[in-house]
């Protein structure tokens, strides 16, 4: 009568297998939570207490967007130390191209904003950014559980490291077209303001990367002063 030994194989085989069972499931459970990171980029940086996060981007439909942070040179094309363009005392600044973007004093009494930019392109399609003041919230989440744009639908809204950052991504109609709106939000505890960024963009593609570029670095510029 012969000796069976239980074989090796098919313990191994049934170990892969639980694996497998196990990593899907977690997969199924959290996958809005890995979607998110995937979703995501860091930057970060080594200091006396070792690494540390420095700058947080999401993707948005201008591409990779700070949700958190200072800017970078390759987000927006400057560093935190950049002389700003515009800048509120205690408040926020952000940098442009003066040869590509315009600060237009009468959009901004118009549409009753702090600061309107506009691409300065001759002829063809002008992005613009605005940044206005918002009183009564005491973070970004706060401002965007508050306050909501009539006829636009929200894609996304996405916290930063604290509650004091966001972003906002919505959609619109408008004369036909789709358009995407993108909103970066800060609040600022010096003064107790959140003060928010907002642009746009069509879905479908008017201009030339060069233009949304601009768009991406200039809104990516955005920070508290």
């Amino acid at each position: 009568m012969s000796d069976q030994k239980p074989s090796t194989s098919n313990n191994s085989n049934m170990k892969w297998i639980s694996v497998t069972i196990i990593v899907l499931v977690v997969l199924f459970l959290f996958k809005g939570e890995i979607a998110k990171l995937i979703d995501r980029t860091h930057s970060v940086s080594l200091n006396a207490d070792g690494f540390s996060l420095t700058t947080q981007t999401v993707t948005t439909p201008l591409g990779k967007t700070i949700i958190s942070g200072p800017p970078t040179l390759e987000t927006a094309g400057i560093t935190a130390e950049t002389e700003p363009t515009f800048a509120v005392e205690d408040g926020f600044k952000i940098n442009w191209n003066p040869e590509l973007w315009t600060n237009n004093e009468k959009l901004k009494a118009a549409n009753d904003v702090i600061l309107f930019l506009l691409y300065s392109v001759p002829d063809g399609y002008q992005p613009s950014i605005s940044i206005a003041s918002y009183s009564g919230y005491t973070s970004a989440e706060s401002f965007m559980d508050s306050v909501s744009h009539l006829g636009r639908t929200v894609i996304k809204e996405e916290l930063g490291a604290s509650d004091a950052t966001a972003i906002r991504t919505s959609t619109a109609e408008l004369g036909g077209t789709k358009v995407n709106f993108i909103e970066r939000i800060i609040y600022n505890e010096k003064n107790g303001l959140v003060y928010v960024a907002s642009t746009s963009r069509p879905e479908q593609e008017l201009g030339n990367e060069k233009l949304w570029n601009s768009t991406r670095k200039v809104l990516n510029s955005f920070r508290l002063n």
